[in-house]
This record gives structure tokens, C-alpha cells and sequence, in this order.
């Protein structure tokens, strides 16, 4: 599923100028457009989560 920023914002609960700083930045991995809209794959978002919880429960 493709998700614009706004739509990453509210399922992540984050600011969607946040959001944006992330995509800009490469932190959240994104597709820009050829109109100029990003577009970020949920499942994409759902891995980066999946790899963090593996991180802190292999820390701990």
C-alpha cells in the first residue's frame, strides 16, 4: 500500500513537516512523483519497525 506523507504522518503519529524532514532525509525511505507527491510503501515503514524491535530485544 502507497502512502502519501500526510497518511505516514497519522500512522506513524508524527507531524507531517517531521514526516517530510525523515523523507527528505532518507530516514524514511520514499518515491517522489513525477507531480512532486512523495509516496511511501507501508510495508516498507512496518520493516524499519520490525528490524528496530529485533534491535532492542537483541539488546536486552
Amino acid at each position: 500500500m502507497k502512502m502519501t506523507i500526510q497518511q505516514t504522518s497519522e500512522y506513524l503519529g508524527l507531524n507531517e513537516f517531521t514526516t517530510y524532514r525523515l523523507v527528505k532525509s532518507g530516514k524514511i525511505p520514499a518515491k517522489k512523483k513525477e507531480n512532486g507527491k512523495w509516496f511511501i510503501e507501508k510495508n516498507k515503514i512496518d520493516g524499519l519497525f520490525d528490524s528496530a524491535m529485533k534491535l532492542v530485544k537483541h539488546c536486552n
